[in-house]
């Protein structure tokens, strides 16, 4: 994985990867959800050589921004979460 590109993914488009995450998961048990993402995740990091910590930081500010201008997607994200994985 070329790390430049990583840098380069505007918010919008991380947003709508999101939204594809949670689409194919969310006809499962919320366990299984929660757990399949960061199993997801660790391979992600593991067999692309990406620093878990600094990818938890780069989505952490990704949100932020996604935040100011994509308002209702991020909403709708959290919503999800907090309706359906409480």
């Amino acid at each position: 994985m070329n790390k430049d590109q990583l840098n380069s993914v505007v918010s919008f488009h991380a947003v709508e990867a999101a939204f594809a995450a949670v689409s194919a998961v969310q006809t499962m048990p919320k366990a299984k959800q929660v757990v399949g993402v960061a199993v997801l995740f660790s391979v992600l990091c593991e067999e692309l050589k990406l620093d878990p910590s600094e990818l938890i930081n780069k989505a952490q500010r990704i949100s932020k921004d996604a935040d100011g201008f994509f308002t209702r997607e991020m909403k709708a994200l959290r919503d999800y979460v907090q309706g359906e994985l409480r």
